[in-house]
């Protein structure tokens, strides 16, 4: 814990403790790369945040928002809004709301908030479904597809439902990693391992670019805010520039492709 509290300031700038999109990287990689895709999944839609942005740089952009509560006042042709749950199949669970907090509504308690928190929620049974029978139901498996996953804790398990799907190479995405894997037991190793195993390439967001994850670390596995994009695209080929950086945990330089 002292060495994460002596070096915050170097961990922010590799992508460590970054929640906003407006300081972590993700508002600058989605104008780099949104109008190379034909639909936006929004896994954790809420107000609309990132889709507004997405639908400003690519007006044609078919969007899906999923998420347990809707807070906004988007409406487009290109946009259509479900309420409901995502999961590695296809089943029904218990839901949390949090009527005072209901961003922080997820499919587990969250313990990772303090208790006057984790008492204040109702529930509610929900459907969940996954990617994969979404995606062959819609007949968008042949299209150019970029998801978005900010699910409170269940990124793991919705990445996990997309077992066929990320077997393509037209799918690209990215994820928030929190304290909220916790509640669910989930880990950033198993999926990082998951992508890799599916040929994927695996970079951590940051202010300035993306830094390629060659391979995984303890030092990664902190359960605090950073957020990761996984594609089988060659950045270079999107606009990015390839650089060379110091690694926080290997002698040999790490690769940033740069916005």
């Amino acid at each position: 814990m002292k060495f994460i509290q002596r070096h915050k300031a170097a961990l922010t700038e590799m992508g460590y403790y970054c929640g906003s999109p407006k300081n972590n990287g993700e508002f600058k990689l989605l104008n780099k790369i949104s109008k190379n895709f034909q639909v936006f999944i929004d896994v954790g839609f809420y107000k609309g945040l990132i889709t507004k942005n997405i639908l400003k740089r690519n007006k044609k952009i078919k969007v899906y928002g999923f998420d347990l509560n809707f807070k906004s006042k988007i409406r487009k042709k290109n946009l259509i809004l479900i309420n409901c749950g995502l999961h590695k199949f296809n089943t029904k669970k218990i839901a949390y709301i949090y009527k005072k907090r209901p961003e922080l509504s997820s499919l587990a308690v969250r313990r990772d908030y303090n208790p006057s928190i984790q008492k204040n929620y109702s529930k509610k049974k929900l459907k969940l479904i996954s990617l994969d029978f979404f995606l062959k139901k819609n007949e968008l498996m042949s299209k150019k597809i970029l998801i978005k996953i900010d699910a409170e804790g269940s990124e793991r398990d919705i990445i996990f439902g997309l077992k066929k799907s990320i077997k393509r190479s037209n799918l690209s995405g990215y994820f928030e990693y929190s304290s909220g894997w916790k509640n669910f037991n989930a880990t950033l190793k198993e999926v990082f391992h998951f992508l890799k195993e599916s040929k994927y390439n695996v970079f951590r967001l940051t202010k300035n670019g993306l830094i390629e994850m060659r391979y995984f670390t303890y030092m990664d596995e902190i359960y605090s805010q950073s957020h990761f994009f996984f594609t089988k695209e060659d950045l270079t080929k999107l606009g990015f520039k390839k650089k060379k950086i110091f690694s926080l945990t290997s002698d040999k330089k790490e690769n940033i492709y740069k916005y």
